[in-house]
């Protein structure tokens, strides 16, 4: 995945969605990548937080040998490899990290019997890496590779594969497109000691093919671009044919219909097939779930779409793919609205096919995620990854396409070891779906063998959302009437005013848009007061907002001053008449002010500057400190103040909404390069938290 690759188009749409001007955009570019930067030099090994989902059919055996041709420790993205060692002694795994200049990075791991394990791999290979992997084990196992990202610092999302059990000459693929809002690379791997030539033939929905060869060095990995080999604007199947065996997955990236954004990823199919099936699929609300079938062949075909619904009922369609082209059908438009369908395509031509799905989980953890599909049902499915953590959402769905019903049991490996097992029914000729929370409790990451005397197939959709773990804490500024009281922990005056005239609803205005937005992408918010005219003191305001994880004040001045304000480094205030009890502003406050201010910045287009004095009356700044806000002596979290610009916001809704949104969009650039790994534990990952 090229994770660091100019994307003009996609910056370009982002920021005209946030309503720079264009003079701004090249600023807000750099101000973005500055922000990324600094929160990677505050944590090393970060990760991106995302909403969005993955999906994976099982594996259907264990194996000794596990690859990966996709991979990165880029800015923006997170990249783990889980594994599954369901046998009754330990396994000692090697991770082989074949990187794009061709070394290789070794380390091992032990997977304790009966359990999971995961890795972020930046830990093992450090950042700013684009990394395929080779997983060797002492005893067979199971591997997955899920990665969740902010692509490009703007288009967040994960995506999840299973890895290959071995090389091959030839991959297929029959998803891609180079689409306005969507960017499709091949990742290739060579684990062989000899350069390999791979010539790729891209088959488009017009039925021509376009070849085009690369060189892959050996125990390296390339990473291809489809739209600089197609050009733009086409919906695009794939065959990699190498010299030497390799291992293939696409990875994609995309803002779908200009509403959801994320990612996904398959491994490529060995071969073409008669058959394919598909346990997960739904046209839910808010869910959208094709199927792309590719006909390398020289004979066009007619295929059989068996839809097997929850109820057991079977809608049969049939669709015809040309020969040398790719065929796409919304599956609602065969089933109707609101089913969860499984699907099983029949061909006389051998064909390859794939189910991407795009959707907004709960109304807002919004992405996608794509599955090739399994040639044939079977009796054991294995899953490496799962959690129940807070934020994710995971499932197992089982489709029986056969005539008898199927008894399933569930076992589910932990992370601290141990088994839970379960069985469910699953009726014939139907689909059935497991909340992997009811089987196993909450805070559990799991591992899962499906396994029936009845053929069946199963995958596991997983759903998440970053924001799930974060309040933010919004301030409109100013209260209803003029206030004086002292607090009695620092002798400071945090009393409140009424502010510039109509300031106290505009910015209670804004922030109940804020809120929204906020909301809407899965954050929690607080604000300092239930209505505009209430009268809440700056201690009090501090207080809630240090439940949260940012303080956001709301403000604008009517003399013309803008800018997005956070204490200076030593700042520091004191009651006037006692000069010496001094209420310093600590470093880690400081520093993870600044880095949110920096993220707003380039979205507001507004100067990032330091505190002025705030109130004066009792309160003044010791010899030798920077002055700064009450309100950010009293904070432990970040604090930003932002003046906006009152042309902008005051009895203005439509320009309110445009602050709400551009402020949201730069508090969530600051969240979303927190660490995942840190957060799941606990911890803090950037000063602050």
């Amino acid at each position: 995945m090229m994770a660091g690759a100019p994307v003009p188009a996609m910056e370009e749409e982002y920021l005209k969605m946030n309503h720079f001007k264009s003079s701004d955009r090249k600023r807000a570019a750099i101000a973005l990548m500055a922000i990324a930067t600094l929160i990677v030099l505050l944590v090393p090994g970060y990760a991106a937080l995302a909403s969005g989902g993955s999906d994976s059919p099982g594996a259907t055996t264990l194996a000794d040998n596990w690859y990966f041709a996709e991979g990165t420790t880029r800015p923006g993205f997170t990249t783990y490899l889980a594994v599954m060692n369901p046998n009754n002694s330990d396994a000692t795994c090697t991770f082989d990290y074949m990187l794009a200049d061709g070394t290789v990075t070794s380390k091992k791991h032990q997977v304790k019997a009966q359990s999971r394990f995961t890795i972020d791999v930046s830990l093992d290979v450090g950042a700013d890496k684009d990394v395929s992997t080779h997983v060797t084990s002492s005893i067979p196992v199971v591997a997955e590779r899920p990665m969740y990202f902010t692509y490009n610092g703007i288009w967040s999302g994960g995506h999840d594969s299973l890895g290959a059990t071995s090389p091959a000459r030839t991959w297929y693929f029959s998803e891609g497109t180079t689409r306005t809002g969507f960017v499709t690379y091949i990742a290739i791997l060579n684990p062989d000691t000899a350069d390999a030539t791979c010539n790729i033939s891209y088959m488009l929905g017009d039925g021509s093919t376009v070849t085009k060869q690369h060189q892959v060095k050996a125990h390296s990995r390339a990473t291809i671009d489809v739209s600089g080999e197609v050009g733009a604007a086409k919906d695009v199947s794939s065959t990699v044919d190498s010299t030497t065996p390799v291992v293939v997955e696409r990875p994609m990236y995309f803002n779908y219909q200009g509403k959801w954004t994320g990612g996904s990823d398959s491994l490529g199919a060995l071969s073409p097939s008669g058959s394919w099936y598909f346990a997960e699929g739904t046209t839910r609300a808010d869910f959208v779930t094709y199927l792309a079938v590719s006909n390398p062949g020289t004979t066009d075909s007619d295929c059989t779409f068996d839809y097997m619904l929850a109820d057991g009922t079977t809608v049969t369609k049939k669709h015809q793919v040309k020969a040398h082209s790719r065929f796409t059908v919304d599956v609602s438009g065969d089933v109707g609205a609101g089913k969860d369908v499984s699907t099983r395509l029949t061909s006389i031509v051998p064909l390859v096919a794939e189910r991407p799905m795009y959707f907004a989980f709960k109304g807002s953890w919004d992405g996608g995620h794509d599955a090739m599909g399994s040639a044939a049902p079977g009796g054991n499915w294995f899953f490496a990854e799962g959690t129940t953590r807070a934020g994710f959402v995971t499932y197992l769905a089982v489709l029986n396409p056969g005539d008898t019903d199927a008894t399933c049991a569930f076992d589910y490996m932990l992370a601290e070891g141990g088994t839970i097992s379960k069985t469910h029914l699953v009726k014939a000729h139907s689909r059935y779906t497991v909340d992997v929370s009811a089987d196993v409790g909450a805070n559990r990451d799991v591992s899962a063998h499906v396994y029936s005397m009845q053929p069946v197939v199963a995958e596991r959709p997983m759903y998440f959302s970053g924001g799930q773990s974060f309040t933010i804490c919004v301030d409109p500024g100013h209260s209803g009437h003029d206030g004086n009281e002292v607090d009695q922990a620092t002798g400071l005056n945090v009393g409140d005013n009424t502010g510039a005239p109509g300031e106290l609803q505009n910015n209670w205005d804004v922030g109940l848009k804020l809120k929204a937005r906020l909301e809407a992408d899965g954050y929690k918010v607080k604000l300092t007061k239930s209505a505009a005219g209430d009268y809440v003191n700056l201690r009090q305001r501090a207080d809630i907002a240090n439940t949260c994880v940012v303080w956001v004040r709301l403000h604008y001045d009517d003399g013309g001053y803008t800018g997005i304000m956070r204490p200076p480094v030593n700042a520091a205030r004191c009651p006037a008449s006692d000069p010496g009890r001094i209420t310093v502003v600590s470093p880690v406050t400081a520093s993870s002010s600044d880095a949110l201010a920096k993220a707003i910045s380039p979205f507001l287009g507004l100067e990032v500057t330091n505190d002025t004095g705030g109130t004066t009356n009792g309160n003044a700044t010791p010899p030798g400190h920077p002055t700064c806000l009450i309100g950010s002596c009293l904070s432990v979290k970040p604090i930003v103040s932002i003046e906006n610009k009152m042309w902008l916001v005051r009895d203005n809704p439509a320009g309110q909404d445009q602050v709400a949104g551009q402020i949201a969009a730069g508090v969530e650039i600051y969240i979303q390069h927190l660490s995942y790994a840190y957060i799941t534990s606990g911890q803090s990952a950037v000063p602050g938290f």
